[in-house]
């Protein structure tokens, strides 16, 4: 078809621009506008292994995403009501759909470790097509990664032990992951399950324990952690001592047996050394029954006790006697039943053995088996000499006596205040 005008006749210019302008604008926005965008979308978790795309108005698609907000790449294309849109799965390891109404494209992965190919055709009011390929990457849950922190209180009735797992996380958290479900197990105890992230018992034997603190997310994951964790007081060598409550205080229930100060330096060893156990700067330590220490070694500025804990005065073994009724029958309830003879009934848990003593020389001296000794940081006032506990097996009294800086006693270590 053509069409005739006339040279210099207006009305038929006019009529042609028109039809220009018609013909333009039938053209005009038949090709749809795709653009690149990277983070303008949001995520749904709805069910185990299940995402849901939901993205703001005029939008349709987005390319490949993995756990953990790493976005790769997202391709948005302007949605037009007008449009229709066709799906084909090119994989049998997942499943999608879309509704084109809602803007909303729902995958779900039956496997891992897999690309799931998505082929889009999209066909405009003037029957143009185009075809979008989205590509998603079927990614396993990642389980939640445990961190936890454990701390023990001495309470009369044992070992208050406190683990606190609040700074566990579930990597997935950007995709609406989270912990549901924390399990606590001490050594060999009965592992509790509770929605709390933090979990306290009363343990009453003092020993290293495996704590296993596991995590559970919203996919059924689990996350686990071992961590290692002496119950008691413990020295810089890893000596677990058990505590005890009598009165006001709080003693270690068994006699000290580091061979280093608190500082971690080494408490040199007199044993078979008369040299050494003379050293008046630093002391020394010598092998008995247990472990027996110079009065230096006691009194030494690097503390012999564990931080927190110091060797008792006068005043405080005097204040121990106190809730044990009076010094004529004390002996008897401090005393355990290891004794050859003469024990006691150990009532107050202070759980005390023979110990034998260190002579001048440096050599351990058992006593038969019927003696214990236990320095004091007390000096008598009259001669300037030592002032030690003394348990005997043939008396259920204490002695406070005055010791030589020279010979070798056992030693027990009391909280500080």
């Amino acid at each position: 078809m053509s069409v005739l005008i006339k040279k210099n006749c207006l009305p038929c210019k006019i009529l042609l621009l028109l039809s220009f302008m018609i013909l333009f604008t039938a053209c005009d926005n038949r090709e749809l506008d795709i653009i690149d965008v990277f983070e303008d979308f949001t995520i749904i978790k709805e069910a185990p292994d299940s995402l849901m795309y939901q993205y703001p108005e005029k939008s349709a698609y987005a390319d490949t995403l993995r756990v953990g907000n790493e976005a790769k790449y997202t391709l948005i294309i302007k949605r037009s009501s007008e449009c229709q849109f066709t799906l084909n799965f090119d994989t049998a390891s997942s499943e999608c759909s879309f509704d084109p109404e809602t803007c909303m494209l729902r995958y779900k992965a039956l496997s891992v470790a897999d690309t799931n190919k998505v082929t889009i055709d999209i066909t405009d009011p003037w029957n143009q097509k185009k075809t979008v390929f989205i590509y998603f990457t079927s990614l396993k849950n990642l389980a939640p990664v445990i961190h936890a922190t454990i701390e023990q209180k001495f309470i009369p009735s044992g070992y208050e032990i406190t683990i606190d797992a609040r700074k566990s996380a579930d990597p997935d958290s950007g995709l609406n992951g989270t912990i549901v479900l924390y399990e606590f197990k001490i050594g060999n105890q009965e592992a509790i399950q509770t929605t709390s992230p933090t979990y306290t018992d009363t343990l009453d034997t003092p020993l290293n324990y495996v704590i296993k603190v596991r995590a559970k997310d919203n996919e059924e994951e689990w996350g686990a952690q071992n961590y290692s964790f002496n119950v008691g007081l413990t020295d810089v060598e890893n000596n677990i001592y058990p505590v005890v409550f009598i009165g006001d205080q709080v003693w270690m229930a068994a006699d000290l047996m580091a061979t280093k100060f608190a500082d971690n330096t080494d408490i040199p060893d007199g044993s078979t050394n008369s040299i050494l156990w003379s050293n008046q700067e630093t002391g020394a330590y010598s092998k008995g029954l247990g472990i027996l220490y110079s009065w230096y070694a006691v009194t030494c500025s690097k503390n012999i006790c564990p931080s927190g804990w110091h060797v008792p005065s006068k005043l405080d073994w005097g204040e121990l006697v106190d809730p044990l009724g009076n010094e004529s029958n004390a002996g008897k309830h401090l005393k355990n039943s290891n004794w050859k003879t003469g024990a006691g009934d150990n009532s107050s848990g202070f759980s005390a053995g023979y110990t034998g003593y260190v002579s001048e020389n440096g050599v351990y001296n058992s006593s038969d088996g019927v003696e214990g000794y236990w320095w004091s940081t007390s000096i008598s006032e009259e001669n300037s000499k030592p002032i030690c506990l003394h348990l005997s097996a043939s008396t259920d009294s204490i002695d406070m006596f005055e010791g030589l800086k020279t010979e070798g006693y056992a030693v027990r270590c009391l909280r500080d205040n």
